[in-house]
């Protein structure tokens, strides 16, 4: 039995969950409420000892860090399906994997703290300059994504990985945190195809 340490409001899961809908895997979701300390249960930090979610338990295997458990589901149980067998390619899907997880997520993680989790778990007042900041991290790193996207339909070419699953999860919760993509027309359309797979779909 697969189960899914998870919060329904963790936008890093939905990337999982989409990815389980594609190769047609079932996540037993175990809810982990962190706001009430069940992160830091001693039960629990023996699953991830970081005390952060997602993380996936597959009988006696444990995966914390969503990009590893995107690539753990899709090894194990989906045929290796989304990820590159050519080590060209897949250096290219790993280092936008990094990218993610290093610069896009960080940035849209400053805007989400101060535009939705501060407010929601009274984490504190309101920081202007940490929201400009990762307003101008992701004007940067938007640019980037969005200027690769100009000549192709998926972030390293003609062919969805776990690049795509990984990347649109960072842009889940930008409808609630306010954060407009009007200004990069080809990353804005990339994200619609993806957003309308009946996978993805599903994770609403």
């Amino acid at each position: 039995m697969l189960k899914l340490y998870d919060s329904t409001k963790n936008p890093n899961s939905r990337k999982i969950h989409a990815l389980a809908n594609e190769i047609g895997v079932t996540l037993n979701v175990v809810p982990v409420d962190l706001m009430a300390g069940e992160g830091q249960r001693p039960e629990y930090l023996k699953i991830n000892p970081n005390g952060k979610i997602p993380a996936l338990v597959d009988g006696q295997h444990c995966v914390w860090e969503s990009n590893a458990i995107l690539a753990y589901l899709s090894s194990q149980y989906g045929n290796h399906i989304f990820i590159p067998l050519d080590a060209k390619t897949r250096s290219h899907m790993d280092q936008w994997l990094f990218w993610q997880s290093s610069h896009l997520q960080p940035a849209i993680g400053k805007i989400a703290m101060e535009r939705i989790y501060k407010k929601r778990y009274h984490l504190g007042e309101f920081d202007e300059i940490s929201l400009n900041l990762g307003l101008q991290e992701l004007d940067r790193f938007a640019g980037v994504l969005n200027g690769t996207l100009a000549d192709r339909p998926y972030v390293i070419g003609s062919t969805l990985t776990l690049a795509d699953f990984a990347i649109a999860g960072s842009f889940a919760s930008r409808q609630e945190a306010n954060i407009s993509l009007e200004k990069w027309e080809y990353l804005g359309r990339w994200l619609t195809s993806i957003e309308n797979r009946p996978a993805w779909r599903k994770t609403l």
